[in-house]
């Protein structure tokens, strides 16, 4: 079943948005809009909440966006508000450090309807665009709408991603390259389990510099993903040029992501001319374990079995 709203380009215009900070300040509460959009986008911090509640108050129909910067995700309600009070004790809404509110510039423009057709539209258009992880519980519902309905939420879509690109949102439109993907297949060669790693918790060290002197050489054996790894002083290194697998099984633990995470800002991941689902490590890292390092790099609940001795003979196939 096709979304409600259209997935046509509007043809491109010029365009103007105001932004209006309310309470001052340079990261807090911000309200982007235009003259020529029925909608408006609130962003401030998760944790300013409250004190948001108090100037804007949140009682109508909207869609949000929960985001770190790397993960979003993409809810709706009839009273936004208080749903998102309730993200902030729920553990799996942790992750969010910023809020983007998609709201109606009067009570007319978007109602519950509205606001679950965009909750869809956002939801397959971040998926489509991979840039960042997307967080879901299950597929947004899908209402059925008379065609002029759809045409005018169509242009709603289109007005809010321009203004939740100049509030600051990433999760659409960026110039950045994507550093986690979704909606890729998964990989069928997973290797056989054995006991989760006791040091799961352990530090990650990014850009350590090694000598290879008598180091025990491994290589990946997972999902053709090119990697090596050397065990040195109690650690297992990762080193510079090895792919890590972009996309994130369900099933990895939550740190996987905070790792990934930790990687990517600190720079320390580059794209790879011509390939989408894996992504380069431009330096050596550390990890506690081999079945951590294993876990990292492949992005699923893998194991130190996925690291197999390499021998001085075995041939090295080279690719540019």
């Amino acid at each position: 079943m096709s979304s409600n709203i259209h997935s046509s380009v509007l043809p491109t215009l010029a365009s103007t948005s105001i932004i209006h900070r309310t309470c001052g300040g340079i990261a807090g509460l911000r309200e982007v809009f235009d003259e020529a959009s029925n909608l408006s986008v609130l962003a401030f911090p998760m944790m300013a909440l409250d004190q948001v509640a108090r100037v804007r108050p949140l009682t109508y129909p909207a869609c949000y966006m929960l985001t770190d910067g790397a993960s979003v995700y993409v809810g709706e309600s009839g009273q936004v508000g208080v749903r998102l009070a309730q993200h902030m004790t729920d553990a799996s809404k942790n992750f969010a450090t910023e809020v983007f509110v998609i709201r109606g510039a009067n009570e007319f423009c978007l109602d519950k309807a509205a606001a679950v057709s965009l909750q869809h539209y956002f939801t397959n258009a971040i998926e489509a665009a991979s840039l960042v992880s997307l967080l879901k519980n299950r597929n947004p519902h899908l209402i059925e709408l008379p065609e002029w309905r759809r045409t005018s939420l169509d242009q709603l879509a289109h007005s809010a991603r321009r203004l939740l690109f100049d509030a600051g949102c990433r999760a659409l439109d960026s110039c950045n390259p994507p550093v986690l993907l979704s909606g890729l297949p998964e990989f069928s060669n997973t290797p056989a389990l054995v006991p989760d790693d006791p040091d799961e918790h352990g530090e990650m060290t990014i850009d350590v510099p090694i000598s290879l002197d008598e180091c025990r050489e491994y290589q990946l054996d997972y999902a053709n993903i090119w990697a090596r790894g050397y065990d040195l002083s109690g650690d297992f290194i990762v080193c510079a040029g090895s792919e890590v697998r972009l996309r994130i099984n369900e099933s990895a633990q939550a740190i996987v992501h905070k790792r990934r995470r930790d990687l990517a800002e600190a720079g320390a991941l580059e794209v790879i001319r011509g390939i989408d689902d894996r992504q380069r490590l431009k330096v050596s890292v550390a990890f506690p374990s081999m079945a951590i390092a294993a876990k990292v790099v492949t992005g699923a609940h893998a194991n130190a079995n996925a690291w197999q001795k390499r021998h001085p003979w075995q041939l090295m196939t080279l690719a540019n």
